[in-house]
C-alpha cells in the first residue's frame, strides 16, 4: 500500500520580496574553470560586451569604409612618409588604394596573391612600403607609383628568385626576408632597399625541423637599441634568438639560444605588446619573456590563460586556417585575437581588455586581416574594408 503525504493547508499571506545585489562580469569571460569554481563577477558567456574596471560596456559597431573591392582583402597595410599617410588593401587581383572612403578606384598594381607581408622603410631617396607573398615578384611603392622588384628592376634584389620571398622584417636598419619552404633566412646591405642577399642558414639551429615561418625583433628596453634581439620562429614551434648588429661578424652577432615554444598559428603569430613581444601558438597566446625560460609553452604563463580552454579549442577546429592575427587598439584599451573560423571567410575575435586583462568575445565581424591607420582600426572583409569600433550599429 502506497501512503500518501498530507497536504497541509496554510492561510495565504502577504508576499515578501527581498533584493540582492549581483556584481557586473568585470571578471571577464572564464574559458577555464568550472562554473561552481567561478568567481562572482566571471562570465560563462561574455559576447559582444566589454569588461571594463568598473562595469562592462556594449562594443561598438562597425560601418563600411571602402566596397566593390574584387575578392577577399586578403592583407591591409599602411604607408607613411613624411608628408603623406596611405592605406592598402590586397586581394588576389591587385592592390588597391583606399585610404578615402567610398567605391574603390582601378588596382593600382597587380597581384596574383593578396595575402602579402609589408614594411615601411626610409633610405636617403625616400619613405617606402615594401610588399612580399612568395609567389609575385615583391611589389615597392615610393609614394606615387608601384614596382615590381627582381634582379633587373631599378631597386633589385639578387642573390635569390623575388618571387620565392614570403616574409620580411627590419632589424637594426637592416632588412630581412624568409624564403619559400627553406630554413635559411636572407638579408640585405644595411640601410638598403636592394643590392644581393646574403644568406643566414638556420636549419643545424633547430631539432625539430619544419620550415622558416617569420621574423621578428624583441626589445627589453621598450625602444631599439643595444637590448634588441632578432626571432626566428619555425613552423614546429622552435625560436632561435640572434644578438647584434652586422651578420657579417661573427663577433658582432650571436646566438643568444635556442627555445620550444609551440607551433605558431600562421605567419602573422607575431605582435609587438608594450616592450614585450606576443607570439600566437596552438597553445595559447604568450608573451616571449613568459617562456623563454619554460621547457615548453605552459597554458599557465599565456595571457590567454583564463579562456585557455576556449583557445584550445579553436586552435584544435581551426589552427590550419587563414586569418589568425593579434592587434592592439590603443585608444580603446583592446587587444584583438582574430579567429578565422572558416579561412578567410567568417571568424570571431577574443578580446582583452589591456588595463584589466579579462577577456570577452566579439562576433558579427568576418574579418580575414587587420591594420591601424591614423587612429582607427580597420578589417578587410570579402569585398570590402570596413572600420571597427565605431558607431553603435554593425553597417547599419
Amino acid at each position: 500500500m502506497i501512503r500518501k503525504p498530507a497536504v497541509s493547508k496554510k492561510t495565504p499571506g502577504r508576499q515578501v520580496s527581498s533584493t540582492a545585489s549581483v556584481p557586473a562580469p568585470v571578471g571577464g569571460w572564464n574559458a577555464r574553470d568550472p562554473q561552481s569554481m567561478m568567481k562572482a563577477e566571471d562570465a560563462v558567456v561574455l559576447e559582444n560586451w566589454i569588461p571594463r574596471t568598473a562595469d562592462v560596456a556594449t562594443r561598438k559597431g562597425a560601418a563600411e569604409h571602402v566596397t566593390g573591392l574584387p575578392g577577399r582583402v586578403r592583407s591591409l597595410s599602411a604607408y607613411h612618409s613624411p608628408i603623406v599617410d596611405q592605406l592598402f588593401a590586397f586581394t588576389d587581383s591587385g592592390i588597391y588604394n583606399v585610404t578615402s572612403a567610398g567605391a574603390v578606384g582601378a588596382s593600382v598594381h597587380p597581384l596574383t596573391k593578396g595575402r602579402c607581408t609589408c614594411i615601411n622603410f626610409s633610405t636617403v631617396a625616400g619613405a617606402f612600403l615594401l610588399s612580399v607573398n612568395g609567389e609575385d615578384k615583391p611589389a615597392l611603392y615610393n609614394g606615387t607609383v608601384w614596382s615590381s622588384v627582381d634582379a633587373t628592376s631599378t631597386v633589385a634584389i639578387t642573390g635569390l628568385p623575388t618571387t620565392d620571398l614570403t616574409f620580411l622584417h627590419v632589424y637594426k636598419r637592416r632588412i630581412w626576408f624568409v624564403a619559400k619552404d627553406s630554413l635559411s633566412a636572407y638579408y640585405l646591405p644595411v640601410g638598403s632597399l636592394g643590392g644581393a642577399l646574403s644568406e643566414f642558414p638556420l636549419g643545424q639551429e633547430f631539432s625539430r625541423g619544419g620550415r622558416l615561418v617569420a621574423i621578428h625583433s624583441w626589445t627589453i628596453d621598450g625602444g631599439n637599441g643595444p637590448d634588441d634581439y632578432l626571432i626566428f620562429i619555425t613552423s614546429e614551434g622552435e625560436i632561435a634568438l640572434y644578438r647584434g648588429t652586422d651578420p657579417n661578424v661573427a663577433a658582432d652577432f650571436g646566438k643568444v639560444g635556442t627555445f620550444y615554444v609551440a607551433a605558431p598559428l600562421g605567419d602573422r603569430c607575431f605582435l609587438r605588446y608594450g616592450s614585450d613581444v606576443l607570439i600566437l601558438t596552438e597553445n595559447g597566446a604568450f608573451p616571449l619573456s613568459a617562456v623563454l625560460t619554460a621547457i615548453a609553452a605552459d597554458r599557465s604563463k599565456a595571457i590567454s590563460d583564463k579562456i585557455s580552454q576556449a583557445f584550445a579549442y579553436a586552435t584544435s577546429s581551426f589552427r590550419e586556417n587563414l586569418g589568425w592575427e593579434a592587434i592592439v587598439h590603443p585608444t580603446e584599451n583592446l587587444l584583438l585575437v582574430n579567429i578565422p573560423t572558416s579561412s578567410e571567410q567568417t571568424a570571431v575575435q577574443y578580446v582583452m581588455n589591456t588595463i584589466t586583462k579579462r577577456w570577452c568575445k566579439f562576433s558579427g565581424w568576418d574579418a580575414i586581416c587587420w591594420d591601424f591607420f591614423n587612429g582607427q582600426l580597420y578589417f578587410g572583409g570579402d569585398g570590402y574594408v570596413a572600420k571597427a569600433l565605431v558607431g553603435t550599429t554593425d553597417f547599419g
